[in-house]
């Protein structure tokens, strides 16, 4: 019977042995490496003390003011590779930016610029596409833009164009292009119908 015993007590001391070696100050937890301290950070020892996001939102405003043609702000991805900062850092940046009216967010689309004085248009995208149609005089049949000619028109990406030409097929408006076949106009809307 001793052998049995002496087996398992060294195997309950060796457990806790490695256990202590992955984190000598505290048994039973394990060491997931260096702590990502903030404060160890040479650049947030320097930080202003008005916060990071503050700064973004700071140098964004700096941006649309030095370029009276910008209608869209940087993508929370492009904030947070030339900031070096979160997501969650990002949206607090683009949160300053509508608290003071300076952006606001576009459902599927980039935050817009917003500038006094200048009227945005804030329908959903399938509506302002269909709006091609009859700015363009467009007649039933005839082809209608690419999504990559449209994502270039309205500054936005070629999915977000395809979701919005798809409801349109889906509505009637443009028959269906499929792979590498001209979608093309299936119906005209009218007044009531855009409005």
């Amino acid at each position: 019977g001793n052998a049995v015993d002496d087996g398992l007590s060294g195997f309950v001391l060796g457990a806790v042995g490695i256990v202590d070696a992955y984190h000598p100050a505290v048994p039973g937890t394990i060491d997931r490496g260096p702590r990502r301290d903030t404060r160890d950070r040479p650049e947030a020892q320097q930080a202003n003390p008005r916060g990071t996001f503050l700064k973004i939102a700071d140098s964004v405003k700096r941006q649309i003011e030095d370029d009276p043609d910008m209608t869209d702000l940087p993508s929370l991805a492009e904030v947070m590779r030339d900031h070096k900062v979160s997501r969650g850092v990002a949206l607090r940046a683009f949160g300053v930016l509508r608290q003071e009216g300076v952006a606001e967010p576009a459902p599927g689309e980039r935050w817009r610029v917003v500038r006094a004085g200048v009227r945005v248009d804030r329908r959903p995208l399938d509506q302002r596409i269909a709006d091609i149609i009859t700015a363009e005089g467009l007649e039933v049949g005839e082809a209608f833009p690419s999504a990559s000619a449209l994502a270039e028109q309205f500054g936005i990406s070629r999915p977000t164009v395809a979701k919005a030409l798809e409801k349109l097929e889906t509505a009637g408006v443009l028959a269906e292009g499929g792979q590498g076949k001209v979608r093309t106009v299936r119906a005209v809307p009218t007044r009531e119908e855009r409005s």
